[in-house]
């Protein structure tokens, strides 16, 4: 998702001001090369590294919330599918039927009814067009609220770890299988936000949408993908259903 860039940015700009008191802590000490990291015993501190790696692909795409996006987007489109292809249907139905009539009244009251016809057309095209469009716009609002929310959980981890940062691992081109904390990111996502119901998209600003208020057009308020919303009846003064 084209949104997934943005959230990308604001989750490395989370990690690099997270980092700032770790940095001061470690007194600019030279880093040395990571030992094998083995996985800690209960109670133990985790093996400290300088810094670490996460694939912020598999953070949305394996956690249980960004999975729940998926499929929460996955079923709008379908559902706006189907939607598409009743209209269509039902637009074919009635151009046939606009046809048939075509010989038994008058040109010029044919062309009234074509032109109303072809109106409607052109009408009931753009509104599902737009109602793509805001399903994948939800879909990419719902995506960085998940990232935002995971920044705060990759920072804890980063503290705790004694990092100073945490690289995208698309970015780096070698590095022992100690620094990667992907899966431990992944298990902490999901023990800690699940898949994400009741989570505040934030409004653009830091803050949080109000609650108490309608979700506001940018994008819904707990991370999910609002449904489409029904198209014009064959018979109203809509338009054409894009094929799916």
């Amino acid at each position: 998702m084209a949104g997934g860039r943005a959230a990308c940015r604001a989750l490395a700009l989370t990690l690099a001001c997270a980092a700032a008191p770790v940095a001061a802590q470690q007194g600019g000490a030279p880093a040395t090369g990571p030992a094998p990291e083995t996985a800690p015993a209960q109670g133990q501190t985790p093996p400290q590294m300088p810094f670490l790696i996460v694939d912020q692909d598999a953070l949305f795409l394996r956690s249980a919330f960004g999975q729940r996006i998926r499929a929460d987007v996955a079923a709008r489109m379908d559902a706006l599918a189907a939607e598409n292809r009743r209209i269509e249907s039902e637009l074919v139905a009635e151009e046939q039927d606009l046809t048939k009539r075509r010989e038994t009244m008058p040109a010029d009251q044919f062309r009234k009814l074509a032109d109303a016809f072809d109106r409607k057309v052109t009408a009931t095209r753009s509104a599902q067009d737009a109602k793509s469009l805001a399903i994948e716009r939800a879909g990419e609002e719902a995506q960085q609220a998940f990232f935002g929310q995971a920044g705060r959980i990759l920072s804890a981890l980063m503290r705790e770890r004694g990092a100073v940062a945490i690289l995208d691992g698309r970015t780096v081109l070698l590095a022992t299988d100690a620094v990667d904390v992907t899966a431990a990111a992944v298990a902490r996502i999901d023990a800690e936000l699940g898949e994400g119901q009741g989570l505040a998209v934030t409004d653009g600003a830091g803050g949080a949408a109000p609650q108490d208020s309608a979700p506001q057009p940018d994008g819904p308020q707990d991370g999910s993908v609002p449904a489409p919303d029904p198209a014009p009846a064959a018979g109203s003064d809509g338009g054409e259903a894009p094929k799916p």
